[in-house]
């Protein structure tokens, strides 16, 4: 925003971005954590620093699911991805359409934001804040949204086996939905109210 102003920008408006994702009813008993991302080497980085051999340290009867981009850099290289005694596995969805990607946060046992470093705020973070669902994430991953560390069913750990054991812990018991105070200030009707009233008094 400073720097639009100050190379002559007369109106300038702050939108932050939005999502649409608002919480909703948990329709699956089963026990998985769910990460979403694309192939940007923070997501790619942070899911092998934080999540390598998911299926060794999970509950029994559990799964790691990734959605989105992020699968084609993730396969192979996220140690074993299957462990038939415990029956945990990590599963690569890829692409999936709106309507699944919704189903698939709305039951998650807890959604996963192990990004390491980088800068600017997550839309993901957003998504996940909205969701009403259990989140794990880095400190990285909560930037510009450091009102929200602390909210209920929220753990923000940057220690690789603190957050082994948080996902842990909230993938042994499936939580009811969790409304986070000021998450509505996160939808795109708030984000961009802004720029609406810009508009309106034009």
């Amino acid at each position: 925003k400073l720097w639009f102003q100050n190379n002559g920008a007369k109106n300038v408006i702050d939108a932050n971005n939005g999502t649409l994702t608002t919480p909703q009813r948990v329709s699956s008993t089963n026990k998985y954590a769910l990460v979403i991302g694309s192939a940007h080497p923070p997501n790619v980085e942070g899911s092998i620093k934080y999540l390598y051999d998911a299926t060794e340290w999970m509950p029994e009867n559990s799964r790691l699911m990734y959605v989105g981009s992020i699968c084609e850099d993730l396969r192979g290289n996220v140690g074993r991805e299957i462990n038939l005694a415990k029956d945990t596995e990590v599963v690569f969805l890829g692409l999936r359409s709106d309507e699944e990607l919704n189903k698939l946060i709305a039951s998650a046992s807890v959604i996963l934001l192990p990004i390491p470093y980088g800068g600017g705020s997550n839309l993901k973070t957003a998504e996940a804040i909205c969701s009403g669902r259990p989140i794990v994430g880095t400190t990285k991953s909560f930037r510009g949204f450091d009102s929200f560390i602390g909210s209920r069913n929220t753990v923000v750990e940057d220690d690789i086996d603190s957050f082994k054991e948080a996902c842990f812990n909230l993938m042994e018991e499936k939580l009811p939905t969790v409304y986070r105070y000021g998450h509505e200030k996160l939808l795109w009707s708030a984000t961009l109210n802004p720029f609406k009233k810009y508009l309106a008094g034009k």
